[in-house]
């Protein structure tokens, strides 16, 4: 029967247009079908627009980065959000409840029929994981009796939702309530910081900020540091750098790994942006190795242009809640910083200088690289020449540090080589060290937030406590800089101060610190023990010393004095952030993931709009919207003979298999639910109306 004939067949019991009595009682009939393109609309605003609307001003909310005012939300506020996302969740599982109530009744009310499993599905998309584990669901889904094509997609349909139903709540919550994180500020909220306009773009870099061959050029004018006489800018924070090594040298003998920070500042009238030295030794005695192969220790600290510009934005705005991070803006894009990270690792050889000694011998261990031994001839080393070689010849000899170049003495690329010897005996006996450094840029994050801290923080790619293993790693030649002999000597006191030209005393500064501190500790420590003289310490003092010198390797332009920034120029770019509520997408993969749901069922809502509205004969059905509802059409139709056991036979896959219909009944056309009723199909040589002539009719829909 096709649906032009559906409401003739059925009389003015169902046709919509028409209310009549039955003819027993002269109770009133339900409408159970409708063509009303309105109806359908007004059907779909109540119980579809909510939903669809919410997801859309929360999509809103979040596009705009909308925030919330510092002070709120308050915590009424936030329940406030919890209950409404706990409405949202509500909103959505009466759309999708109601779009596969719709799909069940045009099963039910078609020649298609429905399995028996399928018939509570739209009652169980809210908690429906009892429901998707059942054999209910799966005996239907997996085996339908009839009209696979149909069953397939229904059970397709009821898995999809009922998973979104899922999703729903947390998705609702997730993208309710705005998130407490660093949002960062708009142009105008920026320029606002600065009176209304960004400091930005003026201070840039010529060429690339970090250099790999380290030359005299690359050491920076006094004046670029806002110095006085006598100083270098790596050397201005010399005495900071030894007096901090105190706090921590009687951790690191003891064979632990700490990371600690010296802090310098960026202007020596400053009050944020002082920048920390992070460094840590890595250190084994010979009692826990038996064969000492030497010291290790690491540095890091962000550029010192860097800390200098984020000083100068925290000092203009007078913001001290606001995040600010640095960036370097190229002309390919925004990149992060790179800071220098440098690592020393030094190994001590005792030699009596006799007659039949011409050459050390520095074991290195397994710290940096593997292990390997270094020896290097006296008379390859100018100064080694003269070392007395009988007692008595010279009660004291000065310590002498020697820059090396032993590139090809090694199988691993370093970026330098020292050499410290000293005899202070009564005898000839050398206290030799062979310090060996690598150094290399890495990236880094970098900011500053003054109410946390006036120093200026940075984030490697890894933890601190792991340089080691990422030097090891990390180990292509390409990576490693190089500092030149010059440019390590000439990072002395500026050429006119009172010094020995060609020598940088901060190298003998910091061994002597490392002596005289340790034989200092002589009642508290056994020199033995440290294995040299200067113990960790040295590795450490060259580490922060270097990198403190290549974090200076860098001078910044300014545009108000110099030409504006070329295309090869690095611009030292900052942003600022708050610390609020508020919503947007950022990064978030949750984020995406809640709005992914929301924004499906937004989907799936719509398609069923168009379903309802734009065929070209639109239906939608009103009857049997809860499980109440279909119970008492259930309990008024007749017995059928595929459920006439004492438990219904609801323990066998095949019963909900079975294909369920609702069809008239009698000469009253009584509608019952008819479960098992074969599809009335006309066999070869039979038409529709032999088929129709044998009893119960069905109701056809589009």
């Amino acid at each position: 029967m096709h649906f032009h004939t559906f409401f003739g067949r059925l009389g003015h019991k169902l046709n919509p247009r028409q209310r009549f009595k039955d003819p027993d009682n002269d109770e009133p009939l339900k409408e159970v079908c409708s063509n009303s393109r309105s109806s359908a609309l007004w059907h779909f605003i109540l119980f579809h627009l909510p939903a669809i609307l919410v997801t859309t001003i929360l999509l809103v909310l979040h596009a705009k980065n909308m925030r919330w005012d510092p002070s709120h939300p308050t915590n009424d506020e936030l329940a406030a959000l919890q209950f409404a996302a706990k409405a949202q969740e509500s909103l959505i599982l009466i759309s999708l409840t109601d779009i596969l109530l719709h799909r069940i009744r045009y099963g039910l009310l078609s020649k298609n029929g429905v399995p028996l499993g399928f018939l509570s599905s739209p009652f169980n998309i809210s908690f429906s994981l009892q429901y998707l584990f059942s054999q209910e669901f799966w005996s239907a889904a997996l085996s339908p009796s009839a009209k696979r094509l149909f069953n397939g997609a229904t059970a397709g349909m009821i898995l999809m939702l009922a998973l979104l139903g899922l999703a729903a709540g947390p998705s609702s919550a997730i993208a309710m309530i705005p998130r407490y994180d660093w949002w960062q500020l708009s142009e105008s909220a920026s320029a606002t910081l600065f009176g209304g306009s960004i400091p930005r773009g003026y201070a840039f870099v010529r060429g690339t900020p970090y250099p790999m061959e380290l030359e005299s050029a690359n050491i920076r004018a006094p004046e670029d540091c806002h110095l006085y006489i006598n100083q270098t800018c790596v050397n201005l924070n010399l005495d900071a750098i030894l007096q901090s090594l105190t706090n921590t040298l009687m951790d690191s003998y003891t064979g632990l790994s700490s990371s600690t920070n010296v802090t310098v500042p960026s202007l020596p009238d400053g009050d944020y942006g002082h920048r920390p030295i992070t460094f840590g030794n890595d250190y084994f005695s010979p009692t826990n190795d038996s064969k000492y192969r030497g010291d290790s220790a690491y540095a890091t600290t962000p550029m010192d242009i860097v800390a200098r510009q984020l000083n100068n934005d925290a000092v203009i705005s007078q913001a001290p809640r606001i995040l600010f991070r640095s960036q370097a803006l190229m002309l390919a894009g925004k990149e992060k910083w790179k800071q220098p990270l440098v690592t020393a690792h030094c190994a001590p050889s005792y030699r009596f200088r006799t007659m039949n000694q011409t050459s050390a011998t520095f074991p290195f261990g397994d710290r940096l690289y593997k292990n390997f031994t270094i020896s290097l001839d006296f008379d390859d080393i100018d100064f080694l020449k003269d070392i007395p070689v009988n007692y008595g010849d010279e009660l004291y000899h000065r310590t002498v540090i020697s820059v090396l170049d032993i590139q090809h003495l090694l199988r691993v690329p370093i970026t330098a080589s020292i050499l410290f010897a000293s005899s202070l005996e009564l005898f000839p006996w050398m206290d030799m060290v062979l310090c060996l450094i690598q150094a290399r840029w890495v990236e880094a994050d970098v900011w500053l937030h003054p109410v946390e801290s006036a120093e200026v923080q940075s984030h490697l790619g890894f933890p601190t406590n792991d340089t080691m293993q990422y030097i090891r790693q990390k180990s292509d030649p390409k990576d490693v800089i190089k500092m030149t002999i010059k440019w390590l000597r000439d990072i002395r006191v500026p050429q006119n101060s009172v010094s020995t030209p060609g020598e940088n005393p901060a190298y003998q500064q910091g061994y002597d610190f490392c002596v005289n501190y340790y034989e200092a500790q002589l009642p508290l420590v056994d020199l033995s023990y440290l294995g040299s003289r200067t113990g960790p310490c040295l590795p450490a003092f060259l580490a922060v010393y270097l990198a403190e010198a290549l974090s200076q390797s860098t001078a910044v332009l300014d545009v108000p004095t110099s030409p504006s920034p070329g295309p090869n120029s690095t611009v030292i770019f900052n942003t600022y952030f708050e610390h609020v509520y508020a919503y947007g997408f950022g990064e978030s993969t949750t984020i995406q993931l809640a709005f992914t749901t929301l924004l499906l069922q937004v989907f799936i809502a719509l398609i069923h709009l168009a379903l309802i509205m734009f065929v070209r004969q639109p239906w939608h059905c009103s009857a049997w919207g809860s499980f109440g509802q279909l119970l008492t059409l259930a309990l008024q139709s007749n017995k059928s003979d595929e459920l006439s056991s004492t438990g219904a036979r609801v323990s066998r896959s095949r019963t909900w298999k079975l294909i369920t219909r609702v069809r008239e009944v009698g000469e009253g056309r009584q509608l019952e639910m008819a479960v098992g009723v074969p599809t009335a199909m006309p066999r070869r040589g039979q038409t529709n109306r032999d088929v129709e002539e044998r009893g119960a009719t069905q109701m056809r829909i589009p």
